[in-house]
């Protein structure tokens, strides 16, 4: 990977050499660091940028990290959230069959019980018809 050198001042990068007057800053002038490259850095914008202290990577000032680690987290991110949502999925999908496991018992009952009320009916209409029988002999 390159290397660059940088100046930070206040926390944002104040100036820049690239990576063929990187050396030559950090000999000559006092306050240069060194850092690996990152292709998300541009000149224009080095003053979002800042290095690290921890370990003198070159970070994004807002995220105090480095554009692989910010894709990283984003990737992971989306991928919890895709597994949040398959799980979301599963669940409508358990709760469907359920919903329509209980129509198809509700349709059996219906039907059950509309048997029911035919079989009583034809038996109040026998005891009927063996009322009225009996009575005119």
């Amino acid at each position: 990977m390159s290397q660059i050198a940088v100046i930070v001042k206040d926390g944002i990068i104040s100036d820049y050499a690239d990576e063929n007057s990187a050396q030559a800053q950090m000999r000559l002038n006092v306050g240069w660091i060194l850092v690996d490259s990152d292709p998300a850095f541009s000149v224009e914008e080095k003053n979002l940028w800042t290095v690290r202290s921890e370990d003198n990577a070159l970070v994004h000032k807002s995220t105090n990290q480095t554009s692989a680690e910010e894709k990283n987290s984003v990737l992971t991110k989306l991928t919890l959230k895709n597994l949040s949502l398959k799980s979301d999925m599963a669940d409508m999908n358990k709760i469907q069959t359920a919903q329509t496991l209980q129509n198809l018992q509700d349709e059996k009952d219906k039907e059950d019980q509309q048997k029911v009320i035919t079989n009583l009916t034809m038996q109040l209409m026998k005891l009927s018809n063996n009322s009225i029988s009996g009575s005119t002999n």
